[in-house]
């Protein structure tokens, strides 16, 4: 309460205040608390300070909320010193009880100092483990070890200080196995969550060498081990931790190596585990739990990371073989199953079309993970999933093998006798196996595939056929859908078949597929009607869209939004027809007209039949709903589309005329301005609008945004002013239009355009993005500022300057995408500096050349020393035409 005696307010700004003053009171009650403990503050008892009064897991508490102030807000502790203070702290424990510091409250110190869980400063933590031996007076326990490999979580330099130091070195071949397991386990897996794929793969690699000494060892007869604790026993491999851990880990390292884009040195790995596990497998004559023999079994997980990375590499027969291992010790987990549906659509994907033969074992290996999958779904007690199945039916169907994708899709809602007498007990398992989805086997609402629900499933299956490109199979598939006694197709199923049509501007196949829905009695939808319009784009004929858009709304094809008349403005493509644009936007008023009409109309219907008392509560309430119905209008995309769609035609004038009604109609965007700069650009460069589109969005009250800027400062170049397009920079910035890697890039590119003379805003424009941690936009903006620096008109020391700030500005980036960002301009900039001096040096070299065999030739008339001297620099030098790389280095 306040002091008054009035109780505080609980909400609004004032009670915010409170809660902040209350969180600062307990952080400095805190630290207060921590100097007593330290015997620095008011209240001390003597040189032990507070410090005995506390029980072991008091202070580790302690150090758990000592590690959590420096994250509380904007109000919490520097994290330099809340370390500090752990470190004092355990420093003090160990003094009060003769020099030693419980493992456990150690860990817990340096868990306190960790990245994750801390105050972020891992390097404190990495400290005190080497002082393990003084705050302990013993070796690091297994917590201790443990802890560190925790605290190091989230710092690559404190990971590699852990596994490098001399403390673990000298403890961890002394820890139990078990303890060792879990050691590569923390850290393979830590390395593996900062992206660093290298140190995980190498911790691997350890592991695995400790897993060989320690077999080798047993295979002579000896019963000793690396390890002295329980988890090591001699005679047994089915109770070795670090095999089991081996196994379990084998899956992370070998997507390490793909992520580094080592796919083989990936295979390598699988190639020797399963070769161990061979050996494992033989040497054990009692066979392990589970079915398989030894600790060392790999897991259907990693039989499916393999049979990805032979996919990824187009090894069909390879990725086969792997993924009929993951059958082996019976039915995989549905996580598996998903993971060889990747697989088997990466394969198809990675198959060209015109080679038979690889097409042929693309799909032999999707028919053979399929049958094996159809198999185990129809068993008993199976807890395959409807989605597992769906999607295993698609990459069937992705593969080419149409008659096992249609079996695995029909068996989706069947199952046999003995499935239908194991799913009723196994219900509950089944459902808690696979989450909120259905089981095969389980809730009979799930192999029901009548009606609507069924045709979703065919959906799917025929868009992975038309990802192939081909249209052969989905009207196959088409055909079949139609010939289907329970099922029947919708408008989506066709809409799928217009995708390929539109890709290919095929009007004949777009023609048979609306009649083939008329047969059906299915009516178009939106989405037929813009795969329609893409269609006539494709195919040159935009013309046509605007007559079908009319027949649509004359049939009464239910359109709610403005996805129809944007997808018929956009047709025409880079040509634009204004013709189109003016038809379009008329059918848009009259759409508008007659839907305000029935609107209306219907709310006079509905108060009269209130009024007179006519028709029940219910339909007066659909009545109403259909009245409240919004009216369709155009959108921001609508006037973007019909900016473009007559702006590339030369129409200015209707440009004008549109941007003044989206204007009007409050659809006016950022996007809307800079369209009309872009197109007032394309039709006469030499004149750009920028001040006067400026203008006419601060009188909008629309604020410009950083692709205003990007749009602006082309518009700018092309007209040739750099000088104007520069200073729109500081202009943006003043009118707090913060700028990231698109505009920067975008100004770069400009400026390498410009000439020496912009040399020096260039390398300075670099330095300037670094020092606002700003990266340069990897994507077409890079691409075209590269290809710019090229064949712009700087020169190689221009260019030179600007790769060694882009150096500089990498040395500093913090990894992550910003350090691919500054590596690849910095590449970029130095590759086109190289070719820019090398065509520089052959140019000077030519001229040196003729200015040479000029001064040779007055050499012979005047005999001269000077004369002579060239002439045999130009006969040594440039006797030929043709200059190799070593003459023109000299």
């Amino acid at each position: 309460t306040a002091e008054g005696g009035e109780p505080l307010p609980r909400t609004g700004t004032d009670a915010a205040a409170v809660r902040r003053a209350a969180a600062v009171a307990a952080l400095e009650v805190q630290a207060a608390a921590v100097d007593v403990m330290l015997g620095e503050g008011q209240g001390a008892d003597g040189d032990a300070g507070g410090a005995p009064l506390l029980a072991t897991w008091q202070w580790a508490s302690v150090f758990a909320e000592i590690g959590a102030s420096a994250n509380s807000g904007e109000d919490g502790f520097d994290s330099d010193v809340v370390a500090e203070r752990v470190e004092k702290l355990a420093e003090r424990r160990a003094a009060a009880h003769g020099g030693k510091l419980p493992p456990t409250l150690l860990g817990a110190a340096m868990v306190a100092c960790g990245e994750k869980a801390g105050c972020g400063r891992p390097g404190s933590a990495v400290d005190l483990f080497e002082r393990c031996e003084e705050l302990c007076g013993r070796p690091p326990t297994r917590h201790v070890l443990l802890s560190a490999c925790r605290a190091a979580r989230g710092s690559k330099r404190a990971l590699d200080q852990i596994c490098k130091s001399d403390v673990t070195r000298a403890a961890l071949p002394d820890a139990s196995a078990a303890t060792q397991a879990e050691w590569y386990t923390i850290m393979l897996r830590a390395y593996f969550e900062l992206d660093v794929y290298g140190s995980a793969v190498s911790v691997y690699d350890d592991l695995v060498a400790k897993v060989q000494a320690r077999l080798h060892g047993r295979g002579r007869g000896s019963h000793e081990s690396h390890s002295s604790g329980a988890g090591s026993s001699g005679g047994d491999d089915g109770d070795d931790p670090l095999a089991a851990a081996r196994a379990e880990l084998l899956e992370t390292a070998m997507l390490a190596c793909c992520r580094r884009g080592k796919r083989r040195a990936a295979l390598q790995l699988y190639a020797d585990a399963c070769k161990d596990e061979r050996s494992a497998r033989k040497s054990t004559t009692a066979p392990s739990k589970g079915g398989s023999s030894g600790a060392f079994a790999l897991g259907p997980n990693t039989h499916m990371v393999a049979a990805t990375t032979y996919a990824g590499m187009g090894s069909a027969k390879e990725a086969q073989a792997a993924a009929e291992l993951c059958f082996v010790a019976g039915m995989p987990p549905n996580r598996t199953l998903r993971g060889l549906t990747k697989a088997l659509t990466t394969l198809s994907s990675k198959v060209s079309a015109s080679d038979e033969g690889a097409v042929a074992a693309a799909a032999a290996c999707a028919a053979s993970v399929a049958t094996r999958t159809l198999d185990g779904a129809r068993g008993p007690g199976s807890s395959v999933t409807r989605s597992v199945m769906v999607q295993m039916a698609c990459a069937c169907g992705a593969a080419g093998d149409l008659e096992t994708a249609v079996r695995v899709i029909e068996s989706v809602g069947t199952r046999s006798a003995g499935a239908a007498a194991g799913g009723a007990a196994d219900s509950g398992e089944s459902a808690r196996s696979s989450g909120s989805e259905n089981a095969v086997s389980g809730s009979s609402s799930d192999d029901d595939l009548a009606g609507a629900s069924g045709a979703r499933e065919w959906n799917s299956l025929l868009s992975a056929v038309a990802s192939r490109g081909r249209a052969e199979p989905v009207l196959e598939l088409l055909d079949l859908l139609e010939e289907h006694p329970d099922v029947q197709p919708d408008a989506v199923s066709y809409n799928v078949a217009l995708g390929i049509a539109r890709r290919d501007g095929d009007l004949s196949l777009a023609a048979q597929l609306l009649d083939r829905m008329a047969s059906q009695g299915l009516r178009p939808d939106e989405a037929t009607l813009v795969l329609l319009f893409g269609t006539y784009g494709a195919a040159g004929r935009a013309a046509l869209a605007p007559p079908m858009l009319a027949r649509a709304l004359a049939g009464g094809v239910d359109i709610t939004t403005p996805a129809p008349f944007n997808a018929a403005l956009s047709s025409p493509g880079h040509s634009g027809d204004a013709n189109v644009a003016r038809e379009v936007m008329d059918l848009f008023d009259e759409l508008q007209k007659t839907q305000a009409g029935a609107k209306q109309n219907q709310a006079q219907q509905a108060q009269t039949e209130r009024t007179d008392g006519v028709g029940s509560s219910g339909s007066g309430a659909v009545d109403g709903d259909r009245a409240s119905a919004p009216v369709v209008v155009p959108d921001e995309t609508t006037y973007l589309a019909a900016i473009e769609c007559t702006g590339r035609a030369g129409d200015l004038e209707h440009v004008g005329e549109l941007l003044a009604r989206a204007e009007r109609e409050g659809k006016a965007v950022p996007e809307t301005y800079a369209k009309v700069m872009l197109m007032h650009t394309i039709v006469d460069k030499r004149n750009p609008v920028v001040e006067t589109m400026l203008e006419r969005m601060r009188v909008a009250g629309v604020r410009p945004n950083e692709g205003t800027l990007k749009t602006s400062i082309l518009c700018y170049a092309r007209a040739k002013d750099l000088s104007s397009a520069v200073a729109l920079k500081v202009r943006f910035e003043d009118m707090g239009v913060r700028l990231t890697g698109v505009a920067y890039t975008a100004l770069l590119r400009v400026v390498l355009h410009g000439g020496p003379r912009w040399g020096d805003a260039a390398v300075q424009l670099i330095e300037e993005m670094a020092a606002k941690r700003v990266a340069p936009h990897r994507g077409p903006t890079l691409q075209k500022c590269l290809a710019v620096a090229k064949v712009g008109n700087t020169t190689s020391a221009i260019l030179y300057k600007c790769a060694a700030a882009a150096s500089a500005a990498l040395a500093k980036a913090r990894g992550g995408g910003a350090a691919a960002a500054w590596r690849k301009l910095s590449r970029g900039l130095e590759e086109a500096a190289d070719e820019r001096a090398a065509e520089e040096a052959a140019k000077l070299a030519r001229e040196i050349r003729k200015s040479a065999m000029e001064l040779e030739s007055i050499a012979e008339a005047e005999q001269g020393a000077y004369g002579e001297d060239l002439a045999g620099l130009a006969s040594a030098y440039y006797s030929d035409a043709d200059f190799d790389d070593g003459a023109l280095e000299q």
